[in-house]
């Protein structure tokens, strides 16, 4: 009964039936009959009565087989189908038996599975407490169809300021107007920007506040731009200011990067819970991707309008969020970590990796790290580094660590030793983001032309950050295997250019991690996936489509932010010295600037030059 019942559905009904019985036979005796009496070292003592110890025992058996029946359809649910549809940690759905690891591949798969206990947190051992919620910070560490809302009540010593929450709808509302059209005008534009789409609202929701300042849900469909739609190829700029209707002109990529992140809090795919044939329960969920749901606090015109309720306010605190710029947005003192927070760093950490031949482009890049991103920690992997290479390295200022200092694990299978099957650089993504939690990885021959501040905020907000490149279409460089690898039909597939794989940022947790960083990771691992039989650089990308396979997901749809990206030094401010908009230039090793520019260890980075031009200028304004 132990073996199979739990595992088989009509049996189900029975189980719940028995708990009701537990139930009711519970509260009898909570009522009426004082139960088991217990010694003073805390056995159980005998009843007199025989008739009494059957229900003991029965009670007993009850637990085991309940338990055991959940823990089995848990494990055989085949993960959380909707790219984070669940906030409960993942497991591996592999067989209960135990299995004997002996090859370096098995190793290698099965520490890639194995479920980690690390977190930024020591109060918290997993992405989840012990009630299944999701602690967080910024809206981009909760699954899909949850916000990070502030906690009712929080232990600033040892607990994160908020929790993953579901959109709190009031279906007999309707919502504000001006919550509506600002929603609607923002999404618009994010649809627009990020995957070429238009969005069609299918439905509107009033939002409570409860963790959250008041607004508005909207439930779209949504479809690919008319390649002829003046409306969207003449792209107005009207004076700086935000859109607030969906019937303004639309502004140029530069305006919109200054004026979105306002009232549009989340876009995520909705969850459908398919229900049994039989009327029994099934909690199964997933995501289809064909509708999704934008999530949006009200417009505001002082910070009474944010506020999220009496029970989130006291007089020792500032309360959550206020008002912005007509829109609520974070106190950040109130969203500091606890006190008790100990991270190996709490600021995003930067991760790359080189074989000697690139050691003339790592350098560069850390230099430049050095000189916009002085806070930031760099971790540097060894992909095949000489000796004296490695030392050098190691005595750079602004350099946290040198992993893999013999170079790529035996334990991983031998085609991830390959350079150009490129299988370590999601295993690294993987490694360092389950250590770090906040990481942001630049390939070698890349390099830092501006302050790194953007991709922090994204982060914060999304979840991840990502670019696009190199093409029009990933397809040309895709091999047919991958999709089958991924669950798609190349020839039906809907995508576009290829996601950029030298330009990489994610936070964990989030909704991306299992349905990028974990698969792109099992991908890397799998030859057959990697590097399908007649893959080569002239018809394959390796880790970048599978990067783009993942983000073209339609239970995914991963937002890029190209706009941060040169491809060319005409992009960039005419004095490296000086901040650019686009922050990354994959320079291709061709930059030696910064190697030069930062070549003394005095040598200072922009905010200290900056902060030693405002001293003489107010210097000079008092004398």
């Amino acid at each position: 009964f132990f073996c199979v019942a739990p595992t088989r559905a009509p049996h189900r009904a029975v189980v719940w039936q028995m708990i009701r019985h537990r139930h009711h036979h519970h509260h009898t005796q909570e009522d009426g009959d004082e139960g088991p009496q217990r010694d003073s070292a805390g056995g159980e003592m005998s009843r007199s009565s025989s008739s009494r110890n059957g229900p003991i025992f029965w009670v007993v058996v009850l637990h085991i087989v309940v338990i055991a029946w959940l823990a089995l359809g848990n494990n055989s649910d085949g993960g959380n189908g909707g790219g984070g549809a669940r906030p409960s940690t993942a497991k591996s759905s592999s067989s209960s038996a135990p299995t004997l690891l002996t090859s370096p591949k098995e190793k290698a798969k099965a520490a890639l599975s194995r479920p980690k206990s690390k977190s930024i947190l020591k109060s918290s051992s997993s992405s989840t407490n012990e009630k299944g919620v999701v602690p967080c910070r910024y809206d981009g560490h909760c699954p899909v169809g949850t916000t990070c809302g502030a906690r009712p009540v929080r232990n600033k010593a040892t607990e994160w300021p908020g929790l993953c929450q579901p959109f709190p709808v009031l279906p007999s509302q309707t919502a504000p107007r001006t919550c509506l059209e600002a929603c609607q005008a923002e999404l618009e534009l994010d649809e627009h920007y990020y995957h070429e789409t238009v969005p069609t609202i299918v439905d509107q929701f009033a939002t409570t506040s409860s963790g959250s300042p008041q607004g508005c849900l909207l439930h779209y469909t949504y479809q690919r731009e008319p390649p002829n739609d003046e409306r969207w190829k003449k792209l107005t700029a009207h004076d700086g200011e935000p859109r607030k209707f969906s019937s303004d002109p639309l502004p140029s990529i530069a305006t919109w990067v200054t004026t979105r992140f306002r009232h549009l809090k989340r876009r995520d795919p909705i969850i459908v819970t398919k229900g049994r044939d039989d009327g029994g329960d099934d909690d199964t969920s997933r995501a289809n991707g064909q509708t999704w749901q934008a999530f949006c606090t009200a417009p505001c015109t002082s910070d009474a309008d944010c506020q999220v309720g009496s029970d989130y306010m006291t007089s020792t605190t500032p309360p959550p969020f206020h008002c912005r710029k007509g829109s609520c947005q974070k106190t950040a003192k109130y969203w500091q970590l606890p006190k008790s927070n100990n991270p190996p760093t709490e600021e995003m950490v930067l991760v790359t990796g080189a074989n000697s031949a690139y050691f003339g482009g790592l350098q560069n890049l850390v230099s430049s790290a050095r000189y916009w991103a002085p806070n930031h920690r760099v971790v540097v992997y060894n992909l095949g580094l000489g000796e004296s290479q490695k030392n050098m390295i190691e005595s750079w200022p602004n350099v946290l660590s040198l992993e893999w200092k013999t170079g790529i694990p035996d334990e991983y299978p031998d085609h991830v030793k390959v350079p150009q099957v490129y299988a370590w650089k999601p295993l690294i993504i993987k490694e360092t983001l389950e250590k770090y939690k906040f990481i942001f990885w630049l390939d070698a021959g890349s390099t830092l032309s501006g302050p790194v501040k953007p991709v922090e905020n994204i982060l914060k907000r999304n979840g991840l950050f990502l670019v696009k490149g190199q093409d029009a279409d990933m397809t040309k460089w895709a091999h047919p295997d991958m999709y089958q690898w991924f669950g798609f039909d190349k020839e039906t597939m809907t995508v576009g250019p290829s996601f950029s794989g030298n330009t990489q940022a994610y936070l964990y947790p989030s909704r991306f991690v299992e349905t990028i960083v974990n698969k792109q990771a099992a991908c890397a691992l799998d030859k057959k996936c990697i590097s399908p039989r007649g893959s080569d650089l002239t018809n394959h990308r390796y880790d970048q489509t599978a990067l783009s396979i993942s983000s073209y997901n339609p239970v995914v749809r991963a937002p890029h932010h190209t706009e941060y990206l040169s491809a060319s030094i005409s992009d960039l401010r005419s004095s490296l010295s000086n901040p650019s908009f686009r922050i990354v230039w994959t320079a291709r090793q061709s930059c030696r600037y910064y190697t030069e520019l930062m070549k003394s260890p005095s040598a200072k980075s922009y905010w200290e030059l900056l902060a030693d031009k405002k001293r003489e200028a107010k210097s000079k304004n008092g004398a």
